[in-house]
């Protein structure tokens, strides 16, 4: 797979903030990690502090950065973080980085909040997921990848919410699950394959419980073993001979 960012160049190995136009120092983090409060420093003055929710969204900025780029730094000097400027607004694509110099991650931000495209590396820099996103939320198809960048899954989100049809795939790249989300919840159906690509059983959720038949199939495609689940409790198991008639039925 291609990669979208290179990294950073020799000449940022040795650079350190008193070259940078802006330097940018996390102030305040929230329990979960997420950036609370960021400083902005100029020539040793500081010049700016934004502030954010406790899903790093932007909320307020108290005074001005120039145009251009603003870096945090690792304790070494390496850069951390390089956030693009633009009439005093985050514009353009924001890219943090690996202590080893490698780019962890890509993403396309307007208005300051993500908007466009983003990509997660590994400090390999393999990639690890690609995703869309509009108006700070999740929006369109997102994809994940194991270490040789074999895709895992296929998801596709709407306003930051898992909409539509979720796929797994096994290392070989055949499907594994497909299974249909509203709103961050199974809900619809729901098919599991083998390795081979054949079909193993099918289901149906209702917000995230299984509820309908879940199908066990024989090799012909005609059902084997047939469970009927009512809001996540199973209330029947029917079982039938290869001939298609009912073999055995059990209540619970």
């Amino acid at each position: 797979m291609k990669k979208i960012l290179l990294t950073i160049p020799i000449l940022l190995f040795a650079i350190n903030s008193a070259y940078c136009q802006v330097v940018m120092k996390v102030t305040e983090k929230y329990p979960n990690g997420k950036i609370r409060q960021a400083a902005y420093f100029k020539n040793n003055r500081k010049i700016a502090t934004r502030f954010y929710d406790s899903r790093e969204f932007f909320i307020k900025q108290k005074g001005n950065i120039p145009n251009g780029f603003a870096f945090e730094y690792y304790s070494n000097n390496l850069v951390k973080r390089k956030e693009p400027y633009k009439n005093n607004i985050l514009n353009g694509m924001l890219i943090t980085y690996y202590p080893n110099g490698e780019a962890s991650s890509g993403v396309d931000y307007k208005n300051n909040r993500c908007h466009g495209k983003g990509t997660y590396y590994r400090s390999d820099s393999s990639v690890k997921e690609t995703f869309e996103c509009i108006n700070g939320l999740w929006h369109g198809v997102a994809k994940f990848y194991d270490e040789q960048e074999k895709i895992l899954a296929r998801e596709e989100y709407i306003n930051g919410y898992v909409n539509g049809t979720t796929v797994f795939y096994y290392p070989n790249g055949t499907i594994k699950e497909s299974i249909t989300f509203v709103n961050h919840k199974k809900n619809g159906s729901a098919k599991f394959y083998d390795k081979a690509g054949k079909l193993k059983q099918t289901a149906h959720f209702k917000n995230d419980k299984l509820d309908g038949e879940v199908i066990t199939p024989y090799k012909n495609g005609r059902k084997k073993i047939v469970n009927i689940y009512q809001n996540g409790r199973k209330v029947k198991k029917i079982i039938y001979k290869k001939n298609g008639k009912v073999k055995k039925e059990l209540n619970y």
